[in-house]
């Protein structure tokens, strides 16, 4: 739980020039996004990260770059945004909602018992990138129950 309180703050990053330069081999998902009141065009792109988990980076189309040559600039990246684990199942993806807001989001649906699946709704407010929403999901799929759930014969 601590780590969506310390995602519901403000998301905010510095603008820097850095090429978009990625390994095909760490690329989790891409998405292309209008962002905020402007409807600039921003490249998302989730690649993994060091500790097992995913990173964000949203990239911002210089306005002044030519159709021919578009250029994008780091607006925003932040490590450890998801969980992202090796197997089908328990990768994370992207996605963009029908309003134009982005989702960022993580499962274990593959293995073990407890399944969860996991999205933060990220927007762009004012300049800043905001988490709108986190939601949880999870279920149990053990079939054992235990002698107080189970229904005993009188």
């Amino acid at each position: 739980m601590r780590a969506f309180a310390g995602l519901l703050a403000v998301l905010a990053g510095a603008a820097r020039a850095e090429p978009l330069n990625l390994e095909v081999a760490n690329l989790l998902g891409a998405a292309t996004v209008y962002f905020g009141e402007k409807a600039e065009k921003s490249r998302v792109v989730l690649v993994a990260g060091e500790k097992g988990d995913a990173d964000l980076r949203i990239y911002v189309e210089d306005p002044k770059s030519l159709p021919e040559q578009r250029r994008f600039n780091l607006a925003f990246a932040k490590q450890e945004v998801a969980f992202s684990g090796l197997m089908a199942g328990t990768e994370a993806s992207l996605a963009v909602t029908d309003r134009g807001s982005l989702v960022v989001k993580s499962q274990n649906i593959a293995i073990g018992r407890n399944k969860w699946e996991t999205a933060i709704t990220i927007v762009k407010k004012g300049g800043d990138y905001l988490v709108a929403g986190v939601t949880r999901s999870s279920a149990s799929t053990s079939r054992i129950h235990s002698p107080r759930q189970a229904s005993m014969p009188a």
